[in-house]
């Protein structure tokens, strides 16, 4: 799981998302050991997302 955190590309990165039907966009903060991912929104309020619900916008 360390390593797999350690190598992640999306840590870090902007991604978005669909939330609700609408498309929103986060600052990737971390990963569970279930695999899933923390993700920080402009208003500075956190959510966790499963895999498949994300895709990177920026490098």
């Amino acid at each position: 799981f360390y390593i797999y955190k350690e190598r992640s590309i999306v840590l870090g990165k902007e991604v978005t998302f669909q939330l609700d039907g609408k498309f929103k966009k986060g600052l990737a903060k971390e990963i569970s050991e279930s695999g899933r991912l923390q993700v920080e929104l402009e208003d500075k309020h956190t959510i966790w997302l499963n895999s498949g619900e994300i895709s990177l916008t920026s490098w």
